[in-house]
């Protein structure tokens, strides 16, 4: 598998650029030029094949000046099946990045967000900081700063803020565009629904819903190369998985440390590929006895709460694989159970008859769906929560995921979103 951004992919297959006519890698599809842009108005067109790039026969989307690409000589590679497109770049900072910005400067006025509103999700953006757990590298900043942001803040909006902060603010036909690949992405993103072929046909479904009225809503010259992106990306994660699988945002995050493996100018190749080997061999040798455990404990004390016939000592941390939950820490105590039960967590205790670690905690007991249009949230796990339980016990291995709490803007209500990378499979029917 070959992860690259659009420029990268075009210089080491010696194809055209992004900015070409014929720029799909996916499928065979003419380009147009409307308002001095390069856009691809068509759905589709004729998918490629492997041995179509192999025999180049299409003489317009290969650099035919140029010789053949050096990876084709490497036995069994596909380069159009194993040459999936870039989430990243494609979604994060393409489409993304895309919308904002015709928020913001577009002349449509059914379509740009007048300086109050775009305040007023400023605003909302900057009070849910205090929310944001232990998993996520930054935290919300302005939308009058979206030219800085990174990757991550513009997944963030897309999969866990944007849903909220954008509710009532804009019209209803932005909403609901935003809506349309916010759900597709998030199935997109889920281990669990990704296993389910009827989800990423849903998925797929609506990513071409969404560029269709995205052309009609914000002008058809901005159906960019990204934009016609999204139409090919569902058959991707047929191939290889959620959109995280084949992402290059763990391998630009460890960007800073492959530098500083670099000693000289010489073989820069070469020295990353030893100091890396020599990483890899010195862990081999350290391997710790506890790499096998699900969950681990840390932070032990005597205070309370324990329920009945819980025993102390009581942990303030759960350290899972994938998250961290903090005990009474409103941006790390919220995680969800395979019922689909919503709890907050306040100690862990131990059962003498059950044998086990137990989570003690709250449950939301009143949910309903942040949204009902394109679908109910529900189904993605997303929930608008009132009215906390009694304090009960749980069995911790009861816990499949962690999830991403915070105010939706009325007292009565909070919202939460299943954190997309820390999901498992292990989960009941909802």
């Amino acid at each position: 598998m070959i992860c690259a951004d659009a420029p990268a992919k075009s210089f080491v297959l010696n194809l055209k650029g992004h900015s070409g006519f014929y720029s799909c890698t996916k499928c065979d599809v003419h380009g147009a030029r409307t308002d001095n842009r390069v856009c691809l108005p068509d759905c589709s067109g004729p998918l490629r094949s492997d041995a179509d790039f192999v025999f180049r026969t299409d003489h317009n989307y290969h650099l035919m000046n140029k010789e053949i690409s050096a990876l084709q000589s490497i036995p069994g590679i596909g380069l159009v099946t194993n040459v999936p497109l870039d989430y990243l770049h494609l979604v994060c900072l393409g489409v993304m990045k895309k919308m904002i910005m015709l928020w913001m400067k577009s002349r449509r006025y059914n379509v740009h967000i007048r300086p109050v509103q775009v305040q007023q999700i400023s605003n909302f953006l900057e009070n849910i900081k205090c929310f944001v757990p232990f998993e996520f590298n930054r935290k919300p900043r302005s939308l009058l700063m979206f030219k800085q942001w990174k990757a991550t803040e513009f997944r963030q909006l897309l999969l866990y803020t944007g849903p909220v902060v954008l509710m009532n603010v804009v019209s209803i036909d932005i909403h609901s565009n935003f809506l349309t690949l916010h759900v597709a992405i998030t199935i997109l993103c889920s281990k669990r629904l990704c296993k389910q072929p009827v989800f990423v046909q849903y998925a797929e479904d609506l990513l071409k819903h969404y560029v269709v009225t995205f052309g009609n809503l914000y002008g058809h010259q901005f159906i960019s190369h990204n934009i016609h992106g999204l139409l090919h990306i569902t058959e991707d994660v047929r191939h290889f998985g959620p959109l995280d699988n084949f992402s290059t945002l763990k391998f630009e995050n460890f960007m800073q440390q492959i530098k500083k493996l670099v000693r000289k100018y010489d073989r820069p190749l070469q020295q990353i590929v030893k100091r890396l080997g020599e990483l890899n061999n010195h862990k081999s040798k350290y391997v710790s006895c506890d790499d096998d455990y699900r969950f681990k404990f840390e932070n032990p004390h005597e205070s309370r709460p324990l329920t009945e016939g819980l025993l102390s000592p009581g942990y303030k941390k759960i350290i899972c694989k994938d998250y961290v939950l903090i005990a009474n820490d409103i941006k790390n105590n919220c995680c969800i159970l395979a019922n689909g039960s919503i709890v907050l967590i306040e100690n862990v205790g131990f059962s003498n008859d059950k044998r086990s670690q137990m989570i003690i905690g709250k449950e939301y007991f009143k949910k309903i769906d942040l949204y009902t249009i394109p679908c109910k949230s529900s189904l993605l796990g997303i929930y608008k929560v009132s009215k906390l339980s009694r304090r009960k016990a749980w069995m911790v291995s009861d816990i499949i995921n962690k999830g991403f709490i915070y105010c939706s803007g009325s007292p009565m209500w909070k919202v939460v979103f299943p954190i997309l990378h820390t999901d498992t499979e292990e989960i009941q029917s909802l």
